[in-house]
């Protein structure tokens, strides 16, 4: 290489090197944000138990328990999962899922989903049984044969999806302590709601049958 060929890559090189620190500038990110924004997923597996961390996509596979834990985009758990104190943008996975105080975007889960204190700012699906305790979600899909909401908040409509249990029970959703859904209750094939201690449906019950309790 010729000593003009030389040159010429090295001011090649500071260009590129100014220019990337020009986007940094203009954008207002710092090279340390480009370099977080830039980590793959962090995978996890086996028995772990992890407290006061921060990520930028986890996925875990086997016993899982975790304290105050921030994901920015997707957490998703394969297998028994239990904590307190999940934030996170998308939450998705398999397997048990016993969790208190969670704060998420969407909800795609399957398998046992019980928590106490649960915000979902957009859909949330679930295909397992259904325990909430003290939640706030927009529209709810679930495939199981019981579904409990216990001082909740509904803002939309819960669909309940056909489950061909090979047991022929009925499917049954649970409103309790107060409970309302703003929208309808949605029964793809003939269920039962069960209506406790002043909860309410304003909508309409569709292909289902009211069974007030107290």
């Amino acid at each position: 290489m010729t000593v003009s060929h030389k040159m010429t890559l090295v001011i090649i090189l500071i260009s590129i090197c100014n220019y990337s620190d020009l986007l940094c500038w203009g954008f207002g990110f710092s090279r340390n944000d480009i370099q977080f924004q830039s980590k793959k997923a962090e995978f996890i597996k086996g028995v772990k138990s992890v407290a006061n961390k921060e990520y930028n996509e986890l996925h875990v596979q086997g016993p899982f328990h975790f304290e105050n834990i921030v994901i920015k985009n997707r957490f998703f758990g394969q297998g028994k999962v239990t904590g307190k104190g999940l934030i996170c943008n998308k939450l998705e996975g398999q397997g048990s899922f016993k969790v208190e105080n969670v704060q998420a975007e969407t909800i795609n889960r399957m398998g046992l989903f019980s928590v106490q204190k649960l915000t979902v700012s957009s859909d949330a699906t679930f295909q397992g049984k259904v325990t909430i305790v003290d939640g706030t979600l927009k529209n709810v899909f679930i495939l199981a044969s019981r579904s409990i909401f216990k001082s909740s908040y509904i803002d939309g409509n819960i669909s309940i999806k056909k489950s061909n249990d090979k047991h022929g029970r009925i499917q049954t959703l649970e409103l309790k302590d107060g409970t309302v859904v703003s929208g309808d209750v949605i029964f793809e094939q003939a269920g039962d709601v069960y209506l406790y201690n002043g909860s309410e449906i304003k909508g309409k019950v569709v292909n289902g049958t009211i069974i007030k309790k107290q």
